[in-house]
């Protein structure tokens, strides 16, 4: 498989999403978002605009801006969807044609550095024996008077990045390692991401060390993808990204939601899913209310048979028995530092793998049973706290003959 960063990002974000769209490849028609949309439509101004400047014609604002409302006219259809229905097709318009204005103000008149191509393909391996192969395409490639690189991106989201994030970023990252290998004297190399929304942007410079480390965590996620894909195990993951996916109609996670959501809403509460979930939401909402007022009825017991000084106490035709039980308690999850250290105690001898999956109550068991060495019982027995555990069982009501004599 021939490796880009979005499909590692596709990986990385949904294993399942990844499936169907690179291995699958289901027949089912393609979601179109009003930010991809959006982002395309930017993208396309902004690389007319550089291809004109280098073949050496110049727009005016107007020109620039006229393109990017006739190519959005030319393209928009109804298929388009939006998920944040608050905001409509002509929205996300005016909010690409302020951003593109705002880049023409900031830039004008192009001539901070020198366009070197635009959409340029980067084709390289990632080890030297060719087996991890990728590819992307860098927004434009730039030169400063002094020799700079720039690999520029221009992105449309909606949120901007923070520095750390920036140094973190994988893309770029990579189109760099493909950039030294086509032009290996070239000695210095910005990445910079142009956030057009925000009229920002932010750079970030890697060094060898950095490049390697991109060049390692990329084959081990290849790799991770591999085992994957050789034991087809793709799971999904929900984020709130599902809302634009491709594939939610089809997405185990999904699809019911997608069949519903569509019913008017007399259909959608007799829809049998729905009222299955309803129903069972509802019973396990009592549940919750019973099981509380079972706690406080169990402490009412406990409390009258202690007044009474009895351990049965009667009802209708139940009764209940009192059991009370000496025993001991481990330190509690909020006393985190004398928890550690026994959990540590335990690993150190060796007995840590036999308590660990039913931690208190089976290493207790074991410390009552002697069934630890007298050393290690010495040592333990400063972390446990005496306790008087009280259970309550309940029971048919004996029953007597009506005829009974006492003889």
């Amino acid at each position: 498989m021939l490796y880009s960063h979005s499909r590692l990002e596709t990986f990385d974000s949904c294993r399942l999403k990844f499936k169907y769209q690179y291995i699958d490849k289901p027949d089912i028609p393609k979601r179109d978002s009003v930010e991809a949309f959006l982002g395309i439509r930017v993208h396309e101004t902004l690389e007319a605009l550089y291809k004109n400047l280098m073949m050496g014609k110049t727009w005016t604002c107007e020109e620039y801006l006229q393109h990017y409302q006739d190519n959005w006219q030319r393209n928009q259809s109804d298929a388009i969807f939006i998920v944040k229905k608050e905001y409509s097709l002509e929205d996300y318009f005016q909010q690409g044609l302020a951003a593109l204005e705002k880049y023409w103000k900031h830039y004008q008149p192009f001539d901070q550095e020198k366009t070197i191509d635009l959409e340029r393909r980067v084709y390289f391996s990632l080890d030297d024996g060719g087996r991890f192969q990728m590819q992307g395409f860098i927004d434009r490639l730039s030169k400063t008077e002094n020799g700079v690189w720039q690999i520029r991106d221009y992105k449309t989201k909606r949120r901007l990045p923070t520095q750390q994030e920036a140094d973190a970023d994988r893309q770029l990252a990579l189109y760099q390692i493909g950039i030294e290998r086509m032009w290996p004297e070239i000695e210095q190399i910005e990445l910079i991401w142009h956030y057009v929304l925000f009229n920002e942007e932010i750079k970030s410079v890697r060094d060898h060390t950095d490049l390697e480390r991109v060049k390692l965590d990329t084959i081990h996620l290849i790799q991770e993808v591999e085992r994957a894909v050789a034991a087809d195990d793709f799971p999904y993951k929900e984020s709130a990204l599902c809302d634009w996916c491709d594939y939610f109609d089809i997405c185990p996670a999904k699809k019911h939601l997608a069949k519903v959501r569509q019913l008017p809403p007399r259909e959608f509460k007799e829809e049998e899913g729905v009222q299955l979930v309803d129903r069972f939401s509802q019973l396990k909402r009592q549940e919750k209310e019973v099981k509380a007022e079972l706690e406080a009825l169990k402490e009412g017991l406990i409390a009258f048979a202690d007044q009474f000084q009895a351990d049965r106490i009667y009802g209708s035709d139940q009764r209940v028995k009192i059991i009370s039980k000496d025993t001991y308690k481990v330190p509690s999850t909020d006393d985190k530092h004398r928890r550690s250290l026994l959990v540590e105690l335990l690993k150190e001898a060796g007995f840590w793998e036999s308590v660990s999956n039913f931690y208190g109550p089976r290493l207790v068991k074991m410390y009552e049973k002697d069934q630890l060495p007298a050393d290690l019982k010495a040592k333990i027995t400063e972390f446990l706290t005496p306790a008087t555990i009280q259970t309550i069982r309940l029971s048919k009501a004996e029953t007597y003959d009506e005829n009974f004599e006492d003889i």
